[in-house]
Order: structure tokens, then sequence, then C-alpha cells
């Protein structure tokens, strides 16, 4: 019967330890790709993960956050299933708006083209394709709302993003790599 307990307390706190790694808020995440290379390394590893107050500025940090319009590809499932293994994405905030209106915005879905159109710090004008429209944004108007992107990318992510999809922040600072980008099934984030 003791071993029974013991075994059960194992399991529990490995469902915890399990938990904690796959969502961003349980103080410490599982992060892999090369999109925040350099400023967290290229491959698979451990970060540390802090919740977020809902109202300080995100503006510079990296966070954690939900996408809405992020169609599952290959590049997102486990491979021979519909199951997806990419759930959030931790990019840099590179634009924030505590009161988002569209009209007023540099961030905005040209309704034409069913692309994201930014000027970027250079005054050049970019467009992102995106599966979210004018009326997903017209929804958001009035929210707190953020643009990210990869510190390795260009171009910023594909849609606007509610502060509400913030899952954490991360801390850089604190991530120890445990493998790298080209071996299995790190490589599945590349």
């Amino acid at each position: 019967m003791r071993n029974r307990k013991s075994l059960s307390t194992v399991v529990f706190v490995a469902s915890i330890l399990v938990l904690n790694l796959a969502v961003p808020y349980g103080g410490y995440a599982v992060v892999g790709g090369d999109s925040m290379h350099p400023t967290i390394d290229e491959g698979c590893g451990i970060v540390a993960a802090e919740s977020w107050d809902g109202e300080s500025s995100l503006e510079g940090k990296i966070v954690a956050f939900q996408l809405d319009y992020v169609e599952p590809s290959s590049e997102t499932q486990i491979p021979g299933t519909d199951r997806q293994t990419i759930t959030w994405f931790a990019h840099t905030v590179i634009d924030e708006e505590k009161e988002y209106y569209m009209n007023e915005s540099d961030y905005y879905i040209e309704d034409s083209t069913e692309r994201l159109r930014y000027e970027n710090e250079y005054g050049e004008i970019h467009r992102t394709v995106t599966d979210q429209t004018v009326s997903d944004v017209k929804e958001i108007e009035g929210e707190h709302t953020f643009i990210a992107r990869g510190d390795n990318r260009f171009m910023a992510d594909s849609e606007i993003i509610p502060a509400d999809n913030v899952i954490g922040v991360i801390d850089p600072d604190k991530y120890i790599k445990f493998q790298s980008l080209n071996q299995w099934p790190c490589s599945m984030t590349n």
C-alpha cells in the first residue's frame, strides 16, 4: 500500500512538472526554435516565465502569447497527426497600444489585400499575409494590443494581438539550453 501511495505522489509531482513546462505561466517553460536568436539561443531549452500584471508596459519585453489566427500547418503539428505541438509563441513586443484604433494605428489590416500593413523604424512599408480580417480587428478596437516579432525575423508577426492573449513574460537571462536545433524532436520547431 505504501508503494502505491509513493507512486501516486511521484506521478502527481511529475504531472505538475509537465504541465508547468507546457504552459509559460508555471514559472518556467520549454522553448524551441531559432526565431529569438541571439537573445535566446537557437535550439530547445527551459526559460523562466513570470505572470504579467495586465497593466505594465510590454514594449521591448519577450512575451509568451497565443495567436488567434494561425492555421494549423505541418510546422506546428506532431507528424502524422492533427495534434498541435505549438500552442503559444514567445517573441519581443515591438509596438504596444493601450487603446488600439485601426484608423489611428501604424499597424492595421488592409481590407483589399488581407495583409497586416505597417511601417518599420526606417520608414519602410511592409505587408505580412494574415488570416486576421478587418472585422476581426474592429472587434478589438479600444483594447490593449501589441505587435510582436522574433528577434531573428525581419517581418512582424502576422496579427494584431490583444493583450488578453499574454500568457507570461519570458526572462531570457534565465535560460538553459538542453538540445541543439538540428536534433529531433527539437528540429520540429524549426
